[in-house]
């Protein structure tokens, strides 16, 4: 292991560390709005009753079980569950719980996860009338200063290392360069489904942070339009390396960041354009 490897798994225990205090509530509400889930439900008894349920849950891959026991003791809040073979689930019940994420959160969310926040608030208020909770606006503070899009990239996003070999192709009767390139994909659903607002101006913010482009992705199962930000230039990759040096994730994702990091590394050194290294890139692909 290299030193900048060293050096990126300290930054993560420190970070795990600084959760804690600072940075904890900008992770957490990135990675709500990411992989979250916020639910308001009320239903009317009778004329002066009320049954109101409130949910507040958090749902990772099953090979992600650590990262929410950590994120559970850091928090030393919420109870998790198996909803599948394959996902965990860590869901805040209590009504402690729910009040301690929501002053963890209130007036850092960026998307359309505001509505149910707010929704959230209001139920509780109605449900309590002791409680006097207020929501706070939106955070529109720049991307790069705090941990929230470490919290949402832990969510929804990839590390990509692309390697082709060279080949002759018939149909341009050209050969094909070998090509090798990193990639860090980034997608969410263009309408949000509960709130139908649009994610288009948090996808904007994080664009224009990394100068690049939006595309749509279209899944078919089921039919859903996503945005799609897909990094490569050097100077967007900089700009990423940069933030999680300061920023890191802490899921399962940071093996998969470590070996795109790496590649990083020996691209930088012009490595891949000797054999060893091209052969070092295909092992770590």
């Amino acid at each position: 292991m290299d030193n900048k490897e060293n050096d990126q798994l300290n930054n993560v225990n420190n970070f795990k560390k600084d959760l804690n205090y600072s940075q904890l509530g900008y992770y957490l509400t990135g990675l709500i709005e990411s992989d979250g889930y916020i639910g308001t439900k009320i239903k009317e008894l009778s004329e002066n009753k009320l049954k109101i349920i409130t949910t507040i849950q958090i749902t990772y891959n099953l090979k992600d079980l650590p990262s929410a026991i950590i994120l559970k003791n850091i928090i030393n809040a919420g109870t998790i569950s198996y909803p599948s073979k394959r996902s965990c689930r860590l869901n805040f019940n209590s009504k402690n719980d729910k009040l301690k994420i929501i002053h963890l959160i209130n007036g850092k969310i960026r998307s359309p996860k505001y509505y149910a926040l707010k929704n959230i608030i209001n139920a509780l208020n109605i449900k309590y009338p002791n409680l006097i909770l207020e929501i706070l606006p939106l955070d529109k503070s720049p991307i790069n200063i705090n941990s929230w899009f470490s919290g949402f990239s832990d969510g929804d996003a990839s590390f990509r290392i692309i390697y082709t070999e060279s080949f002759y192709n018939i149909k341009t009767n050209k050969f094909s360069k070998n090509r090798i390139a990193l990639n860090y994909r980034l997608e969410q659903r263009i309408i949000d489904p509960k709130s139908s607002e649009s994610y288009q101006f948090i996808i904007n913010d994080i664009s224009i942070f990394f100068k690049s482009k939006i595309y749509i992705s279209k899944h078919n199962n089921p039919p859903i339009n996503y945005y799609l930000v897909s990094l490569y230039s050097s100077i967007q990759i900089k700009l990423l390396v940069d933030y999680f040096n300061k920023f890191p994730i802490i899921n399962s994702k940071q093996l998969d960041y470590l070996d795109w990091l790496k590649c990083h590394k020996i691209i930088l050194n012009k490595e891949h354009l000797t054999i060893e290294g091209k052969t070092k890139i295909k092992h770590l692909k």
